[in-house]
């Protein structure tokens, strides 16, 4: 079977440059699929970095609404190294939501905001809708928190289980897909992709490739 991969860049705030670039890499690696986004966020803002990590699941959720197929979130400096099918292709599509979780992950943390796999499914629509209200709701009230996106995937992960969600999680360790970071955690706090549609007041233009 083959597998087609887009890749989808959510910009805050880019400016000239930036487009044309993306315009450029999308000439350059037709295969890839690139598509893009872009949101104005206020870049002198103290919470913007927390914008930046959280955002991207409200992307992923409006993208599960208008796309016929999964979506995969990732860290914006890790690369994924190992073909897909032969690595997770199975787990994936036998399961809703699944993650790469690390041995090191306390033990109340269900999910880590890592890499995140969302099937195009109801289950998995439903528990990153769930996710995103709660981000969004915390954003809203000022209660930008680091990690806020970690904290809203493990505590609807304990709510699916509690209350009989019926989803289907799947976690998996990173050797099994060697996941590899390539920026120091100092380096590493911004990420790529951020609410493109639906989200309180935010706006966005899709760039075609």
């Amino acid at each position: 079977m083959e597998y087609l991969f887009y890749l989808h860049l959510h910009l805050y705030t880019p400016n000239a440059s930036v487009l044309a670039h993306v315009q450029t890499l999308a000439k350059q690696f037709p295969t890839l699929h690139i598509s893009a986004t872009q949101e104005h966020i206020d870049l002198k803002a103290p919470t913007k970095i927390v914008a930046f990590a959280c955002r991207r699941f409200a992307v992923a959720q409006a993208m599960l609404q208008h796309l016929n197929a999964p979506v995969v979130l990732m860290d914006a400096d890790a690369l994924w190294r190992k073909p897909w099918q032969d690595s997770v292709g199975s787990m994936a599509q036998e399961n809703d939501v699944m993650v790469c979780q690390p041995p090191a992950a306390p033990f109340w943390e269900h999910v880590a905001a890592g890499f995140v796999y969302l099937n195009n499914t109801p289950a998995a629509k439903r528990y990153i809708a769930q996710a995103v209200a709660m981000i969004e709701d915390n954003l809203n009230k000022g209660k930008a928190l680091w990690f806020l996106d970690q904290i809203a995937l493990s505590a609807c992960h304990h709510e699916s289980i509690k209350h009989k969600w019926g989803t289907r999680f799947a976690s998996t360790a990173p050797t099994a897909a060697e996941p590899v970071s390539i920026a120091s955690p100092v380096t590493a706090s911004a990420k790529d992709w951020a609410a493109m549609t639906g989200i309180s007041s935010i706006t966005a233009r899709t760039m075609a490739p």
